[in-house]
């Protein structure tokens, strides 16, 4: 027995030696796996931790380690390297701030981005204030252990959490840091910052969009937009680089404006601030001019969709600026603006602007731009209160327009109309069935009134009601559709000269309405609108020399009817402000909106600039560059067919203004304008270059008869026409006298001869100083 019984206690010793040293394998070799799979992490030493390890079962440890190895992976497929926490070996949070150090706090361990969908339930068990972690589905968090030192373990990674999402912790004037709730509090702060900055946004943009605005409206949305700017909002930042550009409210700041210009072009591709770039290299404002960094601009501007971009590529493409002459290139471009403001022409009328000369307006004393002053509109609302029909329909057209300077409303123009119309006044009727045909502000679309309106107007024979009438057949507008009915309405307003009859008339032939498909008496129609200044049949026609149906093709003149066209977009306020900013004084910002609009193709726009730079207005460019620069767009202007850019040019080629003087040059100027224009100056001009042989051949006849024309030509110029046809007839008869001295041996002296008239001239003063001195 004590032999069985020694045996069995060696049999259970060995077997538990045994058992001992496979336990003790098995350890080695899990530990060795954990530590392959977490090497980038950092242990946590803690002698508490050490002693208990043993005891752990080797299911909790592969089931620890399998779970710690499939939360690294997926960091690593997430683009991420953990950060080294302070945290025990099994309870290893994903962390995903790069820059995290073990003497860092606990706020900034655990920063923005860091815990994963595992630690967000140790979070919510945290809160409850529970002693334990919650236990984790998919974590890399220890499970739950009855000991204590596993117990002290949950606490010092609980504490942490919960040291981390309590708000008490947090110094009062310090934004949290590192938390989810961090993060949703960035992300409100985030949105409340782009909310306000677009709110400021709108509110600047609708100050600016009054037609009259006061100076202190112009500075309160100023103020705006340079706060919405400085909460980086893109637009605000693009308007306020265009405003330090103009120099508008203060001194130009060149500069800048390219900084935030260049900003916004790389940060968001921005293709107005890529305009904006290309304008000031193109100008060289604070830079060095440079037409090659201008064209690469103002290309990616236009490929962006910029219609400035656009009309200034197809303005260099037909007049070859900097780039090769192509008339297709420009048909290109000059077309994809054109189909974007005959659309909006079609839809809501286009805009509404005067175009004034600087050269002219300054010849005309009082000029304001063709706007209506306060005092000519009250007079005009003085008569229309009286009864004026004249009056009451000026008025309704002004306010429906919004033009000379008139603010739109429409309830004014509906209340105007009716006035008119209830004295039957067929031009009444017909604007208000146009507007209650189409509609606009306070006045609802009621087809059956406008068809009411127009039968009235068209009664009396109107034109505008007559085509009103045919528009409404054509369209089945409030009636049944009927093109014969609609022929007739449209050819009676067309024969009275009416260009919308003569329009639609061009859309009927061209489109087989009612009538077989004619693309020649297409392009009549449209001519005959065109010619009257009909934007739409400008278009439509432009396709038609484009195609070649119904005339031959001509892209020149597709182009020319293209840009006319592009030239009444949106564009064409910047013409406006322009304007104001002259009248209000502001030089620089009025010279650098013209020069703008100058590169854009406005021939207006070039004669202002050149007016401008000639008299010395704006300090934009250096003054040495004044006269030279003045002569660019003078020519430019006078490319485009404006007269007095043409006698401009022919002065500075006279007087050597920025060139070198040049006779024959301001002759050929001067023969231009005179033919073309018939230009007072200029045939005053040309006619005193005959006779004097200057530039030009001497012939006292061609002479004589540019002076004569001269004279009936121009009413003011009588009295200088005439007294040189005086002094061309004396000069011609003391000519032949001495043809006949010298044919009976009778010679004078030369400078008799040469400078008879400055005698005459000297005689006649001492004549009149003598009488004067009797008196």
């Amino acid at each position: 027995m004590p032999a069985v019984m020694a045996r069995r206690d060696a049999a259970s010793f060995v077997m538990w030696i045994a058992l001992f040293l496979a336990v003790q394998c098995l350890s080695s070799l899990s530990g060795s796996e954990t530590h392959q799979h977490s090497k980038h992490y950092a242990v946590l030493e803690h002698s508490d931790v050490d002693r208990h390890h043993d005891s752990v079962s080797l299911d909790e440890q592969a089931d620890d380690t399998s779970q710690r190895a499939a939360a690294h992976n997926s960091l690593q497929n997430d683009g991420v390297t953990p950060a080294r926490t302070l945290m025990p070996n099994n309870a290893h949070d994903s962390i995903k701030n790069d820059n995290v150090t073990p003497s860092d706090t606990v706020n900034t361990i655990l920063a923005q981005n860091s815990i994963q969908n595992t630690n967000a339930e140790a979070l919510d068990a945290a809160k409850t204030k529970d002693s334990t972690l919650a236990e984790s589905k998919n974590s890399t968090a220890v499970a739950a252990s009855t000991t204590d030192a596993e117990l002290q373990v949950e606490e010092n990674v609980s504490s942490y959490i919960s040291a981390a999402n309590n708000d008490a912790v947090l110094d009062s004037d310090k934004k949290p840091a590192g938390t989810v709730k961090n993060r949703a509090y960035r992300y409100e702060e985030s949105f409340a910052r782009v909310h306000k900055a677009s709110s400021l946004l709108d509110e600047a943009l609708h100050i600016f969009s009054y037609t009259k605005l006061k100076k202190n409206e112009e500075i309160r949305a100023y103020q705006l937009l340079e706060e919405a700017a400085s909460l980086n909002n893109t637009e605000a930042r693009m308007l306020i680089a265009y405003i330090y550009l103009y120099g508008t409210y203060h001194a130009p700041d060149f500069e800048r404006a390219r900084l935030i210009f260049s900003d916004l072009s790389q940060t968001h591709d921005d293709h107005r601030s890529q305009f904006g770039l290309a304008i000031i290299h193109s100008l060289g404002l604070g830079v060095t001019s440079s037409q090659a960094k201008a064209l690469i601009y103002f290309t990616f501007a236009a490929l962006g969709g910029d219609e400035m971009a656009q009309m200034v590529l197809g303005y260099r493409f037909k007049m070859g600026t900097t780039v090769a002459r192509s008339c297709e290139t420009a048909l290109f471009y000059y077309k994809k603006v054109a189909n974007t403001v005959a659309l909006d022409i079609a839809t809501s009328g286009g805009y509404q602007v005067e175009q004034t000369h600087l050269l002219e307006e300054g010849n005309i004393p009082e000029h304001n731009g063709g706007a209506i002053t306060d005092d000519v509109l009250h007079y005009y609302k003085y008569l229309a209160n009286s009864g004026d029909v004249s009056a009451q329909v000026a008025l309704g057209q002004l306010h429906y327009q919004g033009i000379r300077g008139v603010e739109i409303n429409h309830q004014r123009a509906l209340n105007y109309f009716e006035q008119a119309a209830n004295a039957h006044d067929p031009n009444a009727m017909a604007m208000l069935g146009k507007m209650y045909l189409e509609g606009a502000n306070n006045v609802t679309r009621d087809k059956q009134k406008a068809l009411r309106y127009f039968n009235q107007s068209a009664a009396e024979g109107n034109p505008i009601g007559l085509s009103g009438l045919g528009l409404m057949h054509l369209y089945g507008l409030g009636t049944a559709v009927d093109y014969s009915k609609a022929y007739g309405y449209f050819k009676q307003a067309a024969d009275d000269g009416w260009l919308d009859g003569q329009l639609q008339l061009g859309n009927m032939f061209l489109l087989g309405l009612g009538v077989e498909p004619d693309y020649s008496e297409a392009v009549h129609y449209f001519t005959l609108a065109g010619q009257g200044g009909h934007p739409l049949a400008k278009f439509n026609l432009a396709q038609l020399y484009e195609a070649g149906l119904g005339v031959e093709r001509s892209c020149g003149l597709a182009v020319q009817l293209y840009k006319h066209v592009s030239e009444l977009g949106a564009p064409l306020s910047m013409l406006r402000d322009a304007h104001d900013s002259y009248r209000d004084g502001e030089m620089g910002a009025a010279l650098v909106k013209y020069a703008l609009l100058a590169e854009a193709g406005y021939e207006v726009a070039q004669s202002n600039a050149a007016y401008m730079l000639e008299n010395g207005e704006g300090t934009v460019f250096p003054a040495k560059e004044r006269y030279a620069r003045a002569l660019v767009y003078w020519k430019q202007a006078a490319s485009q067919g404006y007269g007095g850019a043409l006698l401009k040019v022919g002065d500075y080629y006279y007087y050597g203004y920025g060139t070198d003087v040049n006779y024959t040059a301001a002759a050929d100027y001067y023969l231009l304008a005179a033919r073309t224009h018939k230009n007072a100056q200029a045939l005053f001009n040309t006619g005193y270059m005959y006779e004097r042989g200057v530039g030009l051949r001497r012939d006292r006849h061609l002479a004589a008869h540019f002076y004569e024309l001269c004279r009936d030509v121009e009413p003011e110029a009588e009295v200088a026409a005439t007294l040189m046809l005086l002094r061309l007839a004396a000069t011609t008869a003391i000519g032949d006298a001495l043809q006949v001295g010298r044919a009976v041996g009778v010679f004078l002296p030369r400078h008799l001869t040469t400078y008879w008239d400055v005698y005459v001239v000297a005689l006649l003063m001492v004549r009149v100083a003598l009488y004067a001195r009797r008196q």
